[in-house]
């Protein structure tokens, strides 16, 4: 009976999955040396400062390496060792006067979509994490690991002839997501604000560094129910400047739902017109009144050009480059000894593994600008702008707390990955045995044609 259930344990777990097993480590780094929780918030670059490593309990500061591949959902498939980390993994950092730099990926997870790439009009959907409302890394001293420095690219005027495309602007974004309601109590798909009421919700959006002549291309995801014909508008300052018409979904077809998706996005064109007053604009979603049954809120992804530059108000700002070519080249100003340009995320990423962060040292020109080239080809390339002169932000050290509610959520994929172990482990040593077999087989054939013979 017992070899029944395992081989029906073996094919239920490999069915879907080309039967490839997944590759545990044995021993988790967690399993010596001292450890010390940090939290972290938003996506960005973070400080550690020698003498707050102090006073984490680190002697040796120095000598502190960070694990954790932060805030965002991990996967659920757990079939490729390429994608899948079970284990803190390292990350790269950069050190320099006595701090520690290193990149955080906070519970907002932002997949970059591209609706038409002859433009570029890029906007990023907003996936928050379902089971934490925080994104925690690890800090310890100990040896099992070397420091794991970050790379640094240099420059060549050869490299920048070689570039196919020059860029003197890059996309910033700004996001608003906010986990409000978990309107179908399934513990994992959340909305936000609820506007059935108000029929409008309106957000101040910084635009800072913004390029004269850019865009403004704003998106929205909402969820809705009504029961009329509707239109869905969303506005850049007083403009509206895309529209989607939504017709009644209270049907019979529809009457199981509690909402459908419904997406607005438009673009603003600031070609011949002033740039926004205070670097500021106001995007809003609305839609008309009445006959409406549900009016949620998912996200709201607004996507502006920006000069390749840090903004003088900001300790650091992201940028994204179409970098479709063999050799991209950004051109840089700004610049100042203390300016940093990080390589910080690609479109072959993975966000189950840390990506290989690196310092772009530009070839300067000596007038505050510059030009760094990419010498690699991805769909698009993520770079971060920041001063180490200005105080970035800071992680904080994490007390034990009682486990939250979404934690708790948590704990079924916990369990699926120790049973996936447990599993594996089985399938291995069925494997083995049945090769043995196998041996065995053709090993008594060998004999019995020997003695007949």
């Amino acid at each position: 009976m017992k070899k029944y259930f395992l081989a029906a344990l073996a094919i239920i777990v490999t069915t879907g999955i080309n039967a490839v097993v997944p590759t545990f480590k044995s021993v988790s780094v967690l399993s010596s040396g001292k450890w010390v929780k940090i939290k972290v918030g938003e996506t960005g670059v973070y400080q550690l400062d020698y003498d707050q490593l102090r006073e984490f309990g680190f002697e040796y500061p120095e000598n502190v390496k960070v694990f954790g591949l932060g805030g965002v959902m991990p996967t659920e498939n757990f079939t490729s060792s390429v994608t899948f980390t079970d284990d803190l993994a390292q990350v790269p950092t950069m050190r320099e006067g006595n701090k520690i730099y290193f990149y955080a990926r906070g519970v907002n997870e932002y997949k970059y979509e591209c609706p038409d790439y002859s433009t570029f009009q890029t906007y990023e959907s907003v996936v928050s994490n379902a089971y934490s409302n925080d994104s925690y890394y690890f800090l310890t001293d100990g040896v099992m690991e070397d420091v794991v420095e970050m790379e640094v690219v240099e420059t060549t005027q050869s490299d920048v002839d070689a570039a196919a495309v020059t860029y003197t602007t890059g996309t910033a974004y700004w996001n608003y997501k906010k986990n409000l309601v978990n309107i179908a109590r399934s513990g994992k798909n959340f909305m936000g604000e609820d506007f059935a009421t108000s029929c409008r919700l309106r957000f101040n959006v910084p635009v800072k560094g913004m390029a004269e002549g850019g865009s403004i291309y704003a998106r929205a995801l909402t969820g809705l129910k009504v029961t009329a014909t509707k239109m869905l508008t969303i506005n850049v300052n007083d403009d509206i400047v895309g529209s989607t018409t939504f017709k009644n979904n209270s049907s019979s077809m529809y009457s199981a739902y509690l909402y459908q998706n419904c997406f607005v996005s438009g673009t603003k064109s600031y070609s011949g017109l002033a740039l926004p007053e205070n670097e500021q604009v106001e995007v809003s979603i609305g839609i008309d009144s009445g006959n409406i049954t549900t009016a949620l809120l998912d996200y709201v992804s607004v996507a502006y050009t920006a000069e390749n530059a840090l903004p003088a108000d900001l300790s650091q700002a992201r940028r994204r480059y179409k970098n479709d070519m063999a050799s991209t080249a950004l051109s840089v100003k700004d610049l100042t000894a203390t300016t940093k340009i990080w390589l910080v995320n690609d479109a072959t990423a993975s966000k189950d593994c840390n990506y290989n962060y690196k310092v772009y040292t530009p070839l300067e020109n000596g007038d505050g600008t510059g030009v760094i080239a990419t010498k690699f080809k991805s769909t698009w390339a993520d770079f971060v702008y920041f001063d180490t002169a200005k105080e970035q932000m800071k992680p904080e050290y994490e007390e034990n707390v009682i486990l939250t509610s979404k934690e708790i959520w948590a704990l079924p994929i916990m369990i699926r990955i120790a049973l996936m172990h447990r599993a594996a482990n089985i399938i291995d040593k069925m494997v083995y045995v049945q090769k043995e077999k196998a041996l065995g087989n053709i090993v008594g054939e060998e004999i019995v044609d020997k003695i007949e013979s």
